[in-house]
């Protein structure tokens, strides 16, 4: 919506196609929720994501440098290139929110 302003005929597959280049050149991440749209992350850093279950927000986790020596039962023949560990719950905004009035979860 932000590039359709300064360029209105512009397409989505054009906007996608730029997306996904800019995910194989390694300048952003595709990060895939499993109940929303896929978003892309700007953080090439190493980290992880956290999603509030209230306001859907998505936010960085910084990869503590323990969990890269965590060993995984990974299937024979798979090449782990990546992993991603995802929190869920509420961020500091809507906990608060959600304290005044209820106990979480």
């Amino acid at each position: 919506m932000r590039v359709k302003q300064d360029m209105p005929d512009i397409s989505l597959a054009t906007v996608y196609n730029c997306l996904d280049t800019f995910v194989q050149c390694g300048l952003v991440r595709q990060v895939v929720h499993e109940r929303g749209a896929t978003r892309y992350c700007a953080n090439t850093e190493e980290h992880h994501h956290f999603y509030c279950d209230e306001c859907h927000g998505t936010y960085d986790i910084p990869a503590a440098p323990s969990v890269s020596r965590f060993v995984f039962q990974v299937p024979a023949g798979f090449v782990v290139r990546h992993f991603e560990i995802v929190f869920q719950g509420l961020c500091p905004k809507c906990f608060a929110k959600r304290s005044e009035s209820a106990e979480y979860p």
